[in-house]
């Protein structure tokens, strides 16, 4: 009887249960919107600023949309722009 009782309470815990992120995973996600691009850009923006502790400049802000143009490898009529970086980073 006792494992019914354990299980049951293990039971509600999982219903009760909202699952969340933070760090740079939280910062991508942390819109209702899903886009890989506003996302890596928010993540790749909280890595920067929280993690390695960058102020995000607009040399950096540019040298991020270049990246994010290398990483997502997409086809020229395709491109991460630096307003794209300043408008996402603004957001965050």
């Amino acid at each position: 009887m006792a494992a019914f009782a354990l299980l049951g309470t293990m039971a509600n815990a999982a219903r009760r249960f909202k699952p969340s992120e933070s760090g740079c995973i939280g910062a991508a996600i942390e819109s209702r919107q899903k886009s890989p691009k506003t996302e890596y850009l928010r993540a790749f923006g909280n890595l920067l600023t929280d993690v390695h502790n960058f102020t995000l400049t607009t040399p950096i802000m540019k040298a991020m949309a270049i990246v994010a143009n290398v990483v997502f490898n997409l086809p020229d009529d395709v491109d991460v722009t630096y307003d794209d970086v300043r408008k996402e980073i603004g957001r965050a």
